[in-house]
């Protein structure tokens, strides 16, 4: 790709939103900047760019600077795809963009809430005092329903909520150090406390982690830390567990007639997702056709309904996944069922549905066939239609013939191979359009049967031929004796691609070498179509 189609994205991290002179600023953070191509740009990849920036493993938010405006009102929160298509084509236009990552902290991966009943509130300090002793001041944002009188810590605690303290350079930073401490021992206490609630050890008593506004230090009262825009942690969590959820893979086996389209659905390829579009096409009713086709960039694929109708879908491919991921989805429909006219309903695919039934009935006749359509998927298909239905399943399944006749030589081998007294005759025609070798005929007399009819039937051999029911046609002709029983004894068959003079000579000549009859002496053969001499 051309340096001028990537962008840039620039991420700030590890620092704060801060309120300071009523003007919203961030403040302690670093920058690190990727060149990207904006095609592939998705949630996940966003995600995963943020927490490259500093080896974090647990991203909460992430909002980009619209250009141009400030951060008290240019943040914008990114949730999934959706917002980052918007934030796509800001980008492009701008070429550069301001991108502000919230991350949490490991130990506090698991505060959420804690379970709890109504009318009773558990303090802190009196269940943990002694793990509390020495911590001043917290500059995380933590959820409690905690009351100022009972959130008071010991020690050098009170002399950080002097309003009156002055406090250097060295002072503030030793806070700031006992601050982070803190964090992680409220984490860790609150932590236990779901523990025990989860166990029943806390049944009949509420905990909530709300604020803790009796710990601020007048470094926070006169630097006042704000919200980011308005939606909270939690919400955000939801929202990302639910776009998660959505993400979900779509492959042959779903469910078409009740299918839905979200963002976020993958497909293996792009054929799959084409399929896909098809069936569902088909199965529910909807003229769909394909209103964007470009596979030089990132594969992209766009779907329409009829003119008027609002449904949209575009979908591309994710190189970072290696799937090929839905971007956009417009999912109601205006429009009715039409009948007569669905552009996906194609006789390769009607073809292939019932493959089998024409494997059965190789000339299932064409009114039957749109009948069958008109049942299945309720369009209405023409006889020039079901014609060409027909002629694209014989294609399919010739195809599949040839496969099995490559098979044949092979078979032959092995038979040979366990049996070596075994007459196999394999006769092919070279002289022929293809220049390669074509199947005519096959002549079968395993070596067990030739030993016992010699030694335990008797002397008659019945022939005769039958029609094989297959796309390529041609005749079976057989040969059966009667054993001592007076029961049916096959002694040989062939394949052959018909029955005449030429076809039956030939059989008669491989069964009198396998049999060793020579001239015939004190044999008989029976036969209702030809007369055969003694």
């Amino acid at each position: 790709m051309a340096a001028m189609d990537r962008v840039s994205l620039i991420f700030w991290h590890g620092g704060l939103f801060m309120k300071k002179n009523d003007k919203l600023l961030y403040l302690n953070g670093e920058c690190k900047s990727f060149d990207i191509d904006p095609d592939e740009l998705c949630w996940f990849w966003l995600e995963e760019l943020a927490k490259k920036c500093g080896s974090y493993t647990r991203i909460e938010e992430i909002y980009y600077l619209v250009p141009g405006l400030p951060l008290d009102n240019g943040l914008r929160r990114v949730y999934n795809d959706r917002e980052v298509l918007e934030m796509s084509e800001i980008v492009l236009k701008a070429r550069s963009l301001d991108l502000y990552v919230v991350h949490g902290l490991d130990q506090a991966e698991q505060v959420i809430m804690l379970p709890s009943t109504p009318n009773t509130k558990t303090s802190i300090e009196s269940a943990n005092e002694n793990q509390l002793d020495g911590c001043n001041v917290v500059d995380h944002e933590v959820q409690t329903d905690i009351d100022d009188d009972e959130a008071e810590l010991e020690g050098e605690a009170e002399d950080c909520y002097d309003d009156e303290a002055e406090v250097s350079d060295d002072e503030y930073r030793t806070a700031k150090n006992r601050v982070k401490e803190c964090n992680n021992k409220l984490f860790e206490i609150a932590k236990q406390l779901q523990k025990e609630a989860e166990e029943g050890i806390l049944e009949g008593q509420r905990t909530n982690v709300n604020n803790l506004e009796s710990c601020l230090s007048e470094y926070e009262d006169t630097e006042e830390e704000i919200d980011t825009p308005p939606d909270s942690a939690e919400e955000a969590l939801t929202d990302n567990r639910n776009h998660k959820k959505n993400d979900t893979f779509v492959d042959s086996n779903t469910d078409f007639s009740t299918f839905e389209w979200k963002v976020g659905q993958r497909f293996a390829t792009r054929e799959d997702f084409k399929r896909a579009v098809a069936k569902f096409a088909i199965l529910q009713g909807r003229n769909l056709s394909f209103a964007m086709s470009n596979k030089k960039r990132q594969q992209r694929l766009g779907v329409k309904c009829v003119d008027g109708c609002p449904f949209r879908l575009y979908s591309s491919w994710d190189s970072r996944r290696a799937t090929f991921v839905v971007k956009t989805v417009v999912g109601k429909h205006n429009c009715h069922r039409n009948m007569k006219r669905n552009k996906q309903l194609k006789s390769t695919w009607v073809a292939r549905q019932f493959l089998d039934v024409f494997k059965a009935r190789p000339h299932w006749p064409a009114k039957e066939i749109i009948e069958t359509v008109k049942r299945a998927y309720k369009v209405i298909i023409s006889r020039g239609f079901a014609y060409k239905v027909k002629y694209r399943s014989h294609k399919m399944l010739h195809g599949s013939m040839e496969d099995h006749y490559k098979k044949v030589g092979r078979y032959l081998r092995a038979l040979k191979n366990s049996s070596p007294g075994t007459e196999l005759v394999l006769v092919t025609d070279v002289n022929n359009e293809l220049c390669r070798p074509v199947f005519q005929r096959l002549f079968t007399c395993f070596e067990g049967l030739q030993k016992g009819w010699k030694e335990g039937c008797r002397k008659v051999i019945c022939v005769d031929a039958c029609f094989l029911k297959t796309f390529l046609g041609g005749q079976l002709l057989c040969a059966i004796g009667r054993d001592g029983n007076d029961q049916i004894y096959p002694i040989a068959w062939a394949a052959v691609e018909g029955e005449n003079n030429r076809s039956w000579e030939w059989f008669f000549k491989l069964l009198q070498k396998c049999l060793d009859l020579e001239e015939g002496a004190d044999l008989a053969i029976i036969s209702d179509e030809h007369q055969v001499r003694k």
